[in-house]
Formats: structure tokens, C-alpha cells, sequence
């Protein structure tokens, strides 16, 4: 829908000879021709039942053209009864235009009451109060919402009682009248996956206190969107936000009684979210540790794992089994 906000397109009046027309009810009307005259906003327009409609204004109609359907309602009674301009009209191409709203229709200084219709049913509403409903009638009219390079940005199909944000067809968000909701095709919030199966990391003479990142190129990229993986265990994001993180693993010391740390690393620097601990029982024996945590994450960051020990004595850490996953829940 064209905005003509800055056409003072005004009010239109409207003389019949034969009162035919509901009072405080709006009418459609074709333009059916412009006279030479029309320099002051004078066109000629037919009604749906077929009578002919004079109509003027004092503001520019440039715009409206022959074949335009525009809506008008009736105020008043008799021979010289008075019609306006509603506030929509269609051009022949079908596109929705609208003037703007001029201080003369205003009442109490709220708008008049604006309908909007492809005939019957009624499509737009808009009340004194400013209050705005589409498809009042409740019918199988979808509305349809375009953006520069999406026809259909965002649709509610009246018919099925349900709404799609993106492309409608292929890759999109829905919700229904029962409040389930859905992403199909290759949309969803961020989320990122790695992990990594007996791939044998190891530090030598672990200092103590000292953070190793993991990093190995045996680590493998699970699903990812808006979130890359390099290939070694450490996620980036691309969208700002909060993230549900979580890593597993299963991890050695070369000796018994060692203890061992892990947590999140982000852009190099180890926090406390996440973080877990271990004592081991055995010399390069397994033991499964795991770490969760609700990270605030900027755009690029990056996200991996590391480990360290608190106990002096420099022993060997090895992994063999790690996985890492982020899931974006909200704004930062």
C-alpha cells in the first residue's frame, strides 16, 4: 500500500438525484471518467448498483486515475446528500493507496472512522479511537505483508488460522490459533555442535593452575546455524545473545588423586559458569565430567573447552571423548 501522506486529498462530496444509498455506510465507486474540469479534483464515478456519483474536493487528486475504486460514505439524507472519501482507495492496478487525514475530518481530534473493503466483506477497520482491525468479518481473507525482497514477509491465512514470518513457502516461522508454534525449512534461533570421539588430546606436565584450550583436529562439526565451527573444537557466534551452553566429556591424569578442572572458554579467557571438577582414582584411568551453563555472548565470540589442574606435581591430562553445544534462548 502506497503511502500518499503528503496529498491533501480532503473531503469528497457526493450529489445524487435518487437517494438509493444506506446512510453511515460505506459504498464503492469505479471512476469512470475525468472531465477537462478535473483540475479541482472533479471526477465522475458509477456505483456498484449503477448510479453515477459527483465527486470534489479541494485537495490534489493526481493520483486517482479512471478505472480507481475508492469508497465513500454517505452523511446526510434527500437529494443533496453528502459523500466522503473513507481514506482507501484501489488503484487499477490493485495497489491500496491512502491519503492522508485531514484536520476537517477530525472529530474531537481523533479520526474519523476509516473502513477499507474489496467490495463485500469489509477488510480494514479502523474506529474513532484509533483502534485498527483487519478481516473484521472474520472471513477467509489473508493478510499478506511485503518487505524489499520478500513478497510475503509476513502472512496470516485466515483460512488455516495461523501466521508465517519468512518466505511463507520454503523457510519460515509459524504459529496457529492454538499456540503451537514451528520453524520449517532452514530458519530457527542459533544453535552450534561439536564433539569429538576418542580423539586423544593430551597435555604433558601440566603446570599447575595453568588453563590448555582443547583443541583437536579429530573434533567434528555437528548441526550448526548462524554458528561456525573450525574444526578443532571451539564454536563462534555470529548473533548477539543469551546461550544455553553445555560440554561433556570423558577425561585422564597420569597419576591417582589428581584434580582436574574444565569450563568454557570465551575469547581465550576461562569463567566460572560451567565449571566442574574431578579427582581421579586411577592412573590414566576415564572419568566423565560435564559443565552447563546460560552464557551472554557478543557477536563473534567464540566458545571451546578447557582444562587445568590445581595440584602441583605437573602430571600428564589427556581427553578422550568431548562434545560442545550452544543453543541462543534470548536477547543479551
Amino acid at each position: 500500500m502506497a503511502n500518499l501522506s503528503d496529498k491533501q486529498v480532503g473531503e469528497f462530496l457526493r450529489h445524487q438525484t435518487i437517494d438509493t444509498v444506506e446512510r453511515d455506510r460505506d459504498v464503492q465507486a469505479t471512476i469512470t471518467s475525468i472531465p477537462s474540469w478535473a483540475t479541482t479534483g472533479e471526477v465522475v464515478c458509477t456505483l456498484l448498483n449503477g448510479d453515477v456519483i459527483w465527486v470534489s474536493a479541494s485537495g490534489n487528486l493526481q493520483e486517482i486515475a479512471v478505472s480507481d475504486v475508492i469508497w465513500v460514505r454517505k452523511f446526510g439524507v434527500g437529494q443533496r446528500s453528502q459523500y466522503r472519501m473513507t481514506g482507501f482507495w484501489k488503484d487499477s492496478g490493485g495497489t491500496y493507496k491512502a491519503p492522508a487525514v485531514r484536520q476537517d475530518v477530525m472529530t474531537n481530534s481523533k479520526p474519523s472512522e476509516l473502513w477499507a473493503s474489496d467490495g463485500d466483506p469489509q477488510a480494514i477497520d479502523v474506529d474513532a479511537s484509533g483502534n485498527t482491525t483487519i478481516n473484521p468479518a472474520g472471513g477467509d481473507q489473508d493478510t499478506i505483508i511485503e518487505s524489499a525482497n520478500e513478497d510475503k514477509i509476513l502472512v496470516v491465512d485466515a483460512g488455516l488460522d495461523l501466521a508465517r514470518v519468512g518466505d511463507f513457502d520454503t523457510n519460515y516461522w509459524e504459529t496457529d490459533n492454538a499456540g503451537d508454534s514451528k520453524w520449517v525449512g532452514g530458519g530457527g534461533l542459533p544453535f552450534g555442535f561439536c564433539y569429538g570421539n576418542e580423539i586423544a588430546w593430551a597435555q604433558a606436565s601440566a603446570v599447575q593452575n595453568q588453563w590448555y584450550d582443547i583443541s583437536d583436529a579429530d573434533m567434528i562439526s555437528g548441526p550448526l546455524h548462524n554458528v561456525t565451527h573450525d574444526g578443532s573444537g571451539q564454536l563462534a557466534v555470529a548473533i548477539a545473545g543469551m546461550y544455553a551452553a553445555d560440554w561433556a566429556g570423558s577425561f585422564e591424569a597420569g597419576s591417582a588423586n589428581v584434580h582436574v578442572q574444565v569450563t568454557f572458554s570465551i575469547d581465550g579467557t576461562e569463567v566460572n559458569l560451567g565449571l566442574n571438577h574431578f579427582e581421579t582414582v586411577g592412573a590414566s584411568r576415564q572419568d566423565p565430567c560435564a559443565g552447563h551453563a546460560i552464557l551472554d555472548l557478543a557477536a563473534t565470540n567464540t566458545v571451546n573447552v578447557s582444562i587445568r589442574t590445581t595440584d602441583a606435581g605437573t602430571p600428564n591430562l589427556a581427553i578422550d571423548h568431548l562434545m560442545l553445544r550452544l543453543f541462543h534462548i534470548g536477547g543479551t
